[in-house]
């Protein structure tokens, strides 16, 4: 691309001396931007797909399984005479390669670039940005032979917070396609000067879509709850974690309430940030989770959403399980953090959670806890199920359309 410029800027130059000068300085001087080349790339990719013959082969590169929500779009892309997908797995777990071997993708494990060459991607779907920012599977490097998409794990906007944008801008403008939960969202990237946003609603939540599989509660007459803490306890973090006010009152909330069923479902590393952050020693959480197995359920894998489906209430400090949980109609105790002004809640989040139960202190907690379970009463019912009502369960479908309306012949 950068000889192409200086190809094209030197024919002007009548002089050979000039000419020759003027190349040197413009060899040495004019940088074109990284996300101008990767783009160029992509129509070179396009007109390719278009004339390949073979099935166009669709990677989904993902990290922790707990974060995989591509099912039904993998499933999309598997059915479909024209697509092969496969899932490529980069972690050291051998339990993110069993959930999607058990799952019945196809699947492989691979460490770096070279891995990921081996298996022909005309398409990658990127899990999340944050490993793509590590040197082996940039977009600098993988938009050289692949069109590169990306649809959130979580359903948020990350450009809102600006210590994450930051890190992520390269990422997001050098992707061919970014597909985001609604218009709201589109926009905001716009602002940010980010144009390759398509509106499809979110793959997470067609689900609700399709019938229940699992039911992993013990007793169909008990009330089901899950409690589902956050990570973020430090200074430099979203600060949305409420474990330390909260936490053990909630577990004695459980003790205390055998008409109850639990499952504690905890953000993939919200044990390691405990430790971490000195909240508990390996000793206290390793106990505390015991605890949790001995009344109840710990769940810490994906596919969370018949969980979801088949109980009655959330308590949580999560952000993207505010509106994932939203279809269920069901009430949530949403635990918020007590310091405000060092919080950050996405847009859709805050819309998502407006007819919720939101609780700053333990008084709070109990009060609402017993209105809901003791007392059964939900005055929030009515607004919210106008709330879960405004979303659409397409997105899959909406996705696969679109990438395949993009490489018709």
């Amino acid at each position: 691309m950068k000889k192409f410029f200086i190809n094209l800027i030197s024919i002007f130059i009548p002089h050979r001396s000039w000419r020759k000068k003027t190349r040197v300085w413009l060899k040495n001087n004019i940088n074109i931007p990284p996300v101008f080349v990767i783009q160029s790339r992509y129509i070179n990719k396009i007109k390719s797909l278009q004339k390949k013959p073979e099935k166009i082969i669709i990677v989904f590169l993902v990290w922790e399984n707990s974060k995989w929500n591509g099912d039904i779009l993998y499933k999309k892309f598997a059915n479909s005479k024209n697509f092969k997908p496969i899932v490529l797995v980069v972690s050291e777990d051998p339990k993110d390669y069993e959930f999607y071997e058990l799952h019945g993708y196809e699947v492989y494990c691979i460490s770096n670039d070279n891995d990921l060459q081996k298996h022909n991607p005309d398409i990658i779907f990127y899990q999340q940005p944050w490993y793509s920012l590590a040197d082996k599977f940039t977009p600098a490097k993988l938009s050289k032979y692949a069109l590169l998409c990306y649809f959130p794990y979580a359903i948020s906007t990350t450009i809102e917070l600006p210590m994450i944008w930051n890190k992520c801008e390269l990422f997001f403008k050098s992707l061919y396609c970014h597909f985001v939960f609604n218009q709201t969202l589109s926009e905001q990237f716009k602002s940010y000067g980010v144009f390759n946003t398509i509106v499809t609603g979110h793959p997470k939540l067609d689900v609700y879509n399709t019938p229940i599989k699992i039911n992993l509660w013990k007793n169909k007459n008990k009330y089901k709850i899950i409690y589902a803490p956050h990570h973020s306890f430090e200074d430099t973090s979203l600060k949305w974690a409420t474990f330390q006010w909260n936490g053990k009152e909630i577990l004695k909330m459980a003790k205390n309430n055998p008409d109850t069923e639990w499952v504690f479902k905890p953000h993939p590393i919200f044990k390691k940030n405990l430790l971490n952050n000195k909240i508990m020693t390996a000793q206290e959480i390793d106990s505390y989770f015991d605890e949790w197995a001995k009344i109840g359920q710990v769940y810490e894998s994906g596919n969370y959403f018949d969980i979801f489906r088949t109980s009655n209430l959330l308590i949580t400090d999560c952000g993207s399980f505010l509106t994932e949980y939203l279809p269920t109609k069901n009430p949530v105790i949403h635990l918020v953090a007590q310091n405000k002004t060092t919080v950050y809640r996405s847009s859709i989040y805050e819309q998502s959670s407006r007819n919720y139960y939101k609780v700053k202190n333990s008084e709070e907690l109990e009060q609402t806890f017993n209105m809901l379970v003791k007392e059964n009463e939900d005055p929030l019912k009515t607004n919210r199920l106008k709330d879960a009502s405004e979303i659409t369960f397409s997105s899959a479908e909406n996705i696969f359309y679109y990438i395949e309306n993009l490489l018709k012949k």
